[in-house]
């Protein structure tokens, strides 16, 4: 990988490209990568949403042949590996204002990435020092976007391979409240308006993230 190049912005990757990443894949950590990152699976060669996703990751140089095959090189590569070996995916789903956004630390042994939802269906990466510590990156996101706005709130999640948690936190003006795994509506992203919060400080708040993602 070149790492000059990595450093130089984030790779975007639409979701059609990272099907085509992680096609022909059927494990544990590539199918919670999908899932949460909502990444399409592809049936094989053939299927629209590969061929879309190879034709736009060969025009950016992200594809290299290998004999017969192609393989993916640079961020491309690098990325594909941290979504198929993670073990951990913390998500990041925050509201300011009318503003959304979104982003999902995804963790593994020997590598990991940031990803933030971009314009055009596309998520931008940056990978994680293996010396970062998750909680303190969690954190500080969520301090960041919590900050933006008077009336802002984040849904964390914290995923493993089998296992999911929730903390919801609330920020209006300088109240601030918490909500441990809650319980969202069918088919909703969002939890429920009347949803229980305990009143915190805003330190106190912010240590809840960090304490749901350290847990």
């Amino acid at each position: 990988m070149n790492d000059a190049t990595w450093k130089k912005a984030p790779p975007r990757f639409t979701r059609y490209e990272l099907a085509c990443l992680l096609a022909g894949q059927d494990t544990p950590s590539v199918n919670r990568s999908r899932e949460l990152l909502n990444i399409p699976t592809v049936s094989g060669a053939d299927d629209l949403v590969f061929r879309a996703g190879r034709a736009s990751l060969a025009a950016r140089g992200y594809f290299a042949a290998d004999g017969p095959v192609a393989v993916p090189r640079n961020e491309a590569g690098a990325v594909a590996y941290a979504l198929a070996h993670a073990d951990q995916w913390l998500s990041l789903l925050g509201k300011s204002g009318e503003r959304m956004d979104t982003a999902v630390l995804i963790l593994g042994e020997r590598m990991s990435v940031l990803g933030r939802i971009a314009p055009a269906d596309g998520i931008d990466f940056v990978p994680v020092p293996p010396t970062a510590p998750a909680p303190v990156m969690v954190r500080r996101l969520a301090e960041g976007m919590l900050g933006m706005h008077d009336d802002s709130a984040i849904l964390l999640k914290r995923a493993g391979l089998s296992s999911l948690s929730t903390a919801f936190i609330r920020r209006d003006g300088e109240q601030w409240g918490v909500a441990r795994d809650v319980v969202l509506p069918d088919d909703s992203r969002w939890p429920a308006a009347d949803a229980t919060l305990q009143p915190m400080t805003k330190d106190a708040a912010l240590d809840e993230v960090f304490g749901a993602v350290a847990a």
